[in-house]
């Protein structure tokens, strides 16, 4: 298990939305960092709910850009936001509730997914007019 490293590969050149991946992916670290320094318990709840909630929170306002532009993916975008969600809740509640730990497969998917859907799927809205 090792950090995300934000690199202009992962840019798609629409600064709004580059400033919060870039927040986005900084949160994912310090949830990172805090498992590999074996941190309590509740110092992993507090950076996995911040981590969680800024996701709710990014997902939101890229769907407020979608419903302001002509954007032909934006269904289908919104269904993997709400599947990504309901698994990072799921995980998030498990943990919450002592029923899982933090394990190392819960945040390399939290990691993959991440870095998957900025560099595959977020570069559909750099062409797009945005202004956000």
């Amino acid at each position: 298990m090792q950090t995300v490293e934000w690199t202009e590969q992962l840019a798609i050149g629409v600064e709004t939305i580059d400033r919060q991946h870039k927040r986005w992916i900084g949160l994912l670290n310090n949830l990172i960092m805090a498992r590999l320094a074996n941190r309590a318990q509740d110092v992993l709840a507090d950076a996995l709910s911040e981590l969680y909630i800024y996701t709710v929170t990014h997902f939101d306002e890229e769907e407020r850009i979608f419903a302001q532009i002509e954007y032909s993916g934006k269904k289908t975008h919104r269904e993997m936001h709400a599947s990504f969600i309901t698994k990072f809740g799921e995980f998030k509640n498990k943990f919450e509730n002592n029923e899982a730990g933090l394990s190392d497969e819960m945040i390399e998917y939290l990691s993959d997914w991440l870095v998957w859907h900025i560099s595959t799927v977020d570069p559909e809205l750099a062409h797009l007019k945005i202004h956000a």
